[in-house]
C-alpha cells in the first residue's frame, strides 16, 4: 500500500498481517481527494476505524496539519503508530499534529472536545449490520463547513438515511463495490 500524492508520495504503509482490515482501495482514495481537492493545507482530518491509516496519511501528505486516527483493536493501533511515526519522520515538521488512539468511535465522538474539517468513517462490515452508527451524533466532531464521508458497500446498508447524527446527506457516489456518502451540517436557509 502506497501513498499516491503529495509530500509523502511513494511512502509504503504497513497493514496488520492476518487482520480483517480492508484498506480503502486506491480508486476510492483518489476519488475522495479529487472531490476534496489535492491541497488540504491547514485542514484537520479524523479517521474513525482507521485500519491501516491510509486515508489520514494521504490527508497529511496533501497538507493536513491535524490528524487523528483511531481504532479499537490494539494490534491495529500498534500498526497505526508505526505508520504515523514514519509519516512524521518523513515530514519533519513541528506544525503537524498526529494523534493515534485506541478507542471506540462511538465513545470518542461522545467525548470529543475538538472538531474536524473532514471526518472519514469506514467501519467494519459487522458494524453496518449492527446499525449503531445511525445513532451517533457525528455533528459533534464536524466543523460547521466540514464533511463526514461514510464509505460503505453498495450492499449494506441498502438505503442510506438522508439525515445522520445531526447531519444531512449532500451527495452519494459509487466506485465499483464502494459507495461514498457525504454528510454536512444543514444550512440555515434549508
Amino acid at each position: 500500500m502506497k501513498i499516491y500524492s503529495g509530500l509523502l508520495k511513494g511512502m509504503n504503509l504497513k497493514s496488520p498481517p492476518g487482520m480483517d482490515v480492508r484498506p480503502t482501495k486506491s480508486t476510492v482514495r483518489e476519488a475522495v481527494f479529487n472531490i476534496l481537492g489535492q491541497d488540504l493545507i491547514g485542514w484537520s482530518f479524523l479517521d474513525l476505524c482507521s485500519g491501516s491509516g491510509v486515508m489520514a496519511i494521504e490527508a497529511l501528505s496533501r497538507g493536513a496539519r491535524r490528524v487523528t486516527m483511531l481504532d479499537r483493536d490494539r494490534r491495529v493501533v500498534k500498526n497505526l503508530r508505526e505508520n504515523a511515526d514514519q509519516a512524521r519522520e518523513r515530514l519533519a515538521s513541528e506544525e503537524i499534529r498526529v494523534e493515534v488512539r485506541l478507542d471506540d468511535y462511538q465513545a470518542f465522538v461522545r467525548r470529543a472536545k475538538q472538531t474536524y474539517d473532514i471526518v472519514y468513517f469506514d467501519p467494519p462490515f459487522e458494524q453496518y449490520h449492527e446499525q449503531g452508527w445511525r445513532k451517533v451524533d457525528f455533528s459533534r466532531v464536524l466543523d460547521p463547513d466540514g464533511f463526514l464521508i461514510l464509505e460503505h458497500s453498495r450492499h449494506a446498508p441498502r438505503e442510506m438515511p438522508e439525515h445522520l447524527g445531526g447531519l444531512v446527506r449532500t451527495q452519494t457516489r459509487r466506485y465499483g463495490q464502494s459507495i461514498l456518502s457525504f454528510f454536512a451540517h444543514e444550512s440555515e436557509e434549508e
